[in-house]
């Protein structure tokens, strides 16, 4: 699992490269819910999807392709927002590995 470091502050880009993979991600709050547009490798994967907690940013396994997926991790039943990022709700990326081993 790697952390990926997100502020608590509603609009941020963050650019990271895990596994030889660059990736793009856009986090922003719309309408009191957070949303997420991923780009891997200068491909848009995901743009604008609503941000829930414990599931896969990434909606479908074939996006995954055989890299992993990110995650907002949240304390109980909270839902995902910016004011807690980095506080009690964090992003994680789980490799191939790790997410057989999370959705089992």
């Amino acid at each position: 699992m790697i952390d990926v470091g997100i502020a608590a502050v509603a609009n941020q880009t963050l650019s990271v490269q895990i596994e030889d993979r660059q990736y793009v991600i856009d986090l922003h709050e719309a309408n009191d819910v957070m949303c997420v547009s991923i780009t891997r490798d200068g491909v848009t994967l995901v743009s604008g999807s609503r941000v829930t907690a414990g599931t896969a940013l990434l909606p479908y396994k074939y996006l995954e392709s055989d890299a992993g997926n990110f995650i907002v991790t949240v304390d109980a039943e909270a839902l995902p927002y910016w004011d807690q990022f980095g506080v009690t709700q964090f992003l994680v990326y789980l490799s191939a590995a790790e997410l057989a081993v999370y959705r089992a």
